[in-house]
Formats: structure tokens, sequence, C-alpha cells
């Protein structure tokens, strides 16, 4: 934690003094024959704003910028003291050691003071490699961190000569929350302050400008957005697809992207719901939905997207697969009264539609002597001897695999058979003849 305050606190001297530096001979440094040697710290990214689930970490590097015409004049050795504060006191604010270790390379060094800032070739850390690292490293740290205390050397005196933009370190806080950083440059006891030392061993306190304050506010991470097919409506079985789902990231690279993709179906009559597409994680993803109704009769159901990001926000998108069927329609043979006599056959068929191309059956209620193919709908039977006249009422129903029905109704009369005799005037002979 002070070895935060501390580069922070030194980094905003600097800043301050090479924003007003001249390329006169330096104030601090009084035989410093061009620039003065300054102090740079600033946030990293440089707004300092987080974002996701904390607690964060925020970064502070910090760099030295001087001139060097000769190397009496290089900056050979530097020891930094800084102490801070924060402003919101309800949360963490800390610089934590395990994340502040003094390791040279090689890589990877993701906790050293001496990292590469995420790789960005425009923060290198061109003092921490091979022969020419750092030598006698002193990084203190209290506890609780309220001050840190830096010291170190280049193992070469050269090492800090002619330079425009040399990061020297990084320091690491955490935060758990909004909250503005000060630091100021302070003594550590027993005798140290902010000093830089030549290499001829003149000792002086580089430029530089305290106390520097960084506010470090939390970024809402935006979630993402997914968007659903519209609903689908099905009345016969099969494999269908639902075009399209389309998902992004508003936010993306710059914050999270797109991490996953779920899908999930709530019915009956539907199965196999899932993606056309594989997800890939990234700023946009889309795919079609496939499914397979395996029973119209049922109600369908609703199917439910789920898309996240990395940081762990999530959209929900849905639509609707509704199952229907139609009932069939039936016509009957007759219409009304079907007059027939005694003995004689009937012999007619009923018949029938259905729109949604389902199979169907035909069954019937009536007179015992009247019977009905249930594929075919034909209807038979023989009209049984009657003394009188006799009516029958018939209805016929088709049914479909939904049992889905329709009926229609008809009347059957059955008249019966008169004998009848004609007698002839009496011919000679007495013969008659009664005609048959």
């Amino acid at each position: 934690m002070k070895r935060n305050l501390l580069l922070l606190a030194v980094t905003l001297i600097a800043v301050f003094c090479f924003s007003t530096l001249g390329l006169a001979q330096c104030p601090e440094d009084t035989v410093d024959q061009g620039e003065c040697d300054t102090l740079h710290c600033n946030g990293y990214p440089p707004d300092l704003g987080v974002s996701g689930t904390g607690p964060w970490d925020v970064r502070f590097p910090m760099y030295i910028t001087h001139d060097n015409p000769n190397v009496v004049d290089s900056v050979a050795g530097i020891v930094i003291p800084v102490c801070y504060t924060h402003t919101n006191t309800a949360t963490t604010c800390d610089i934590d050691p395990n994340k502040n270790n003094t390791n040279l390379y090689p890589w990877p060094m993701d906790n050293s003071i001496f990292r590469d800032l995420d790789g960005e070739s425009s923060w290198p850390n061109e003092y921490a490699a091979g022969m020419n690292g750092w030598a006698n490293i002193i990084l203190n740290i209290d506890s609780p961190s309220t001050h840190f205390w830096l010291s170190m050397i280049p193992t070469t005196q050269k090492r800090l000569e002619d330079m425009a933009h040399k990061l020297t370190c990084t320091i690491t806080f955490t935060v758990g929350d909004s909250t503005t950083i000060c630091m100021d440059s302070c003594f550590w006891p027993p005798s140290s302050r902010l000093t830089f030392s030549r290499s001829d061993a003149k000792t002086y306190v580089p430029r530089h400008y305290f106390p520097f304050c960084e506010e470090v506010y939390i970024i809402p991470n935006l979630p993402p957005t997914v968007d659903c097919p519209g609903n689908q409506s099905h009345n016969q079985n099969g494999s269908y697809t639902a075009s399209g789902v389309v998902a992004n990231d508003p936010d993306c690279p710059q914050m999270s992207q797109l991490n996953s993709a779920q899908i999930s179906f709530t019915g009956d009559g539907v199965i196999d719901v899932q993606f056309t597409e594989s997800f890939t994680p990234g700023c946009d993803w889309s795919s079609d939905v496939q499914y397979t109704v395996t029973d119209h009769c049922k109600a369908g159901g609703t199917v439910e997207v789920v898309v996240c990001d990395d940081l762990g926000a999530c959209d929900t998108c849905t639509f609707d697969i509704t199952l229907t069927n139609t009932a069939p329609e039936i016509t009957c043979p007759v219409v009304g009264t079907h007059y027939m006599y005694a003995s004689q056959t009937f012999d007619m068929s009923a018949t029938a539609t259905d729109a949604d191309g389902d199979t169907y059956t035909f069954s019937m209620t009536g007179p015992a002597w009247l019977t009905i193919d249930p594929n075919t709908g034909q209807i038979t039977g023989i009209a049984p001897d009657v003394d009188d006249t006799t009516c029958y009422d018939v209805t016929v129903t088709v049914t479909d695999v939904c049992q889905a029905t329709d009926d229609c109704s008809f009347e059957i009369c059955v008249l019966p058979v008169t004998n009848w005799f004609v007698w002839l005037p009496q011919l000679e002979g007495d013969d008659c003849v009664a005609p048959g």
C-alpha cells in the first residue's frame, strides 16, 4: 500500500514539474546541465475507471524523464517515500504486497512492480530485463498500508541516461468501491525523503509536485442485448427452424465480451430445441434455433435464450412455439331423409377432409343393421322387414389424431313391401289367372 502511494505521489510531482519545466538549469539540481530529472505518475488506464465485480486492482505506473549530456549527470539511484489517504473510508483501499513484489525477469510477472502493463508496447518496462536490471531493490509497505517506500539503483550508471519516457515501476492498489486516492511525499523514518542520486554520489530532490489526487470510479458494465425470433405456430409434426437469435455486447471490447449463450424450452410437444451455430465469445453472435414438433396435439411452450458477458451481466429473450389443431370436416352421404324398402341394401359413404393433413377415423350411431368402415366411411346394411313405415336416426362422426371431431346426421325410413293381386274376368272353362 505504501509502495503504491509513494509511486503515485512521485508521479504526481513529476507530472507537474514536467509540465512547467524549461530547458534551463534545474533549480532542484543546481549542476544539472539540461532538463530537470522528473518523476511522473499516472493512472492506468488513464481514467482509472474500473468495472465488473470488485474488489478491483488499479495501477499507477511511475516513470522518469530527463536528459543526460554526461554520465555524471545520470540518475544512479532513487528513494521514493509516499504516504496516501483515500476518501471512501467505508471501503477497501490498500496496497497488497502479494500484488506488488519485486521479482525481475523472466516473464510472467503479473504481480511484479516491474511488469509490462498488460503487454502494451506503449508501456514496456525497459529497466527490468536482462543484465541491466535494478539492484538493491527495497520496497516497504506498512500494514495497514498508509505508506510505501521504494529504493533501488540501476545495475549500470548509464541505465538512466537521456530518457524521454522510461517506465520505472507500477504500483497496484486494491479498492472496494469508488474513491479518490491522494498521495504526498512524506518523511520515512529515520531519515528518508524523496531523493535521487547522481553517479557522482550527489543527492537531490527531483522535480515533482505533491500532493497528487486521482479519482477511481466504477464504470457500470452494460449488459449484453439479445433478440429472439418471432413467435412460431405449427399444426403438423416435423422439424422446424426459427430465425434468428442476435446477441451484442455494447461495451465490447473495452470492458467485456459475450461469454456464454444458453437455450431452454418449457412446454409440451416439442423436443431437441438447440442453436444451429456454435457459440463463440466476442462482441457479436447470431444463430437460428432448430427444434422438432413431435405432437402438435399438445399446447407447445416457450423458448428462452440467455446470453451473458464475461463480467456476469446477462440478457434474456423468449419466443413461443404454439401448436394448433384444426378439427376435420365431415359430409354425410344423405341430406335429410332417405327412403328405402324392406330387404333393400343401403350402401353409401360418408366423406371427410382435414386441413392439418392428419389421419382420421369414422364411427357411427344408428340402427344395428347398419355398419360403417372406420377407415373409409362406407356405410352398409340391409333394411329389415317392417309392417309399417319405420324411421331411424343415423349420426356419423369423424375423429382425427388429436381427438378433434366433427359429425353429421341423417334419417333412414324403411317402407314395407305390399303384396297385391289383380283378378281378371271369368273365362270359359272356369279358368282364372292370378297375376304373380
